[in-house]
């Protein structure tokens, strides 16, 4: 449903944005920048096209998850680094300060109550309308580890009154 995509100058094969979406959400900075957009993404855009040259899209990777997919953005952001990109921001963030190295507060709560929820279930099967979902919700927990980390994970619930205890090292 989600995915996470990069704009490419093929120029140099540079990343010059990092964006999150779905549908045709990826295409739609070269309909602005043909539509006279002002921002410094059109104007690359527009660059690009002056040069002969067309602007490479790329989906990096697709998310289930809305949250996911905003963390996997924001790593990417940060990774890049926000002056050599042409992203206003470093990122959504559901509190709107756009944390990186943190677990935005609201996702933090909601996820808390999740594994409130699981911990109830403890070695039982997750069933969501007869449908089992063990493996889609461990999948999920194991994503959220992998984004965060495991500490920043377990500082960031224990907030919300969950303890969570990682038991399990899972090879990446």
């Amino acid at each position: 449903m989600f995915y996470v995509y990069q704009l490419v100058d093929p120029r140099d094969c540079k990343p010059f944005y990092i964006g999150k979406g779905k549908g045709s959400r990826a295409e739609q900075h070269e309909k602005n920048a043909r539509a006279g957009e002002a921002s410094k993404r059109a104007e690359r855009i527009r660059e690009i096209w002056a040069s002969g040259c067309d602007v490479v899209r790329e989906i990096l990777e697709r998310y289930r998850e809305e949250a996911l997919a905003y963390a996997h953005e924001r790593k990417l952001i940060h990774e890049i680094g926000l002056e050599n990109l042409t992203n206003v921001n470093a990122g959504f963030s559901i509190n709107g300060i756009g944390k990186i190295a943190q677990m935005d507060e609201r996702f933090a709560k909601q996820f808390g109550r999740i594994l409130r929820k699981i911990d109830k279930f403890n070695g039982m099967r997750l069933m969501v309308i007869g449908r089992d979902v063990t493996k889609e919700v461990n999948e999920f927990i194991d994503s959220i580890i992998r984004q965060y980390g495991d500490k920043e994970v377990i500082r960031a619930v224990a907030q919300h009154g969950v303890e969570l205890k990682l038991t399990h090292v899972q090879a990446v």
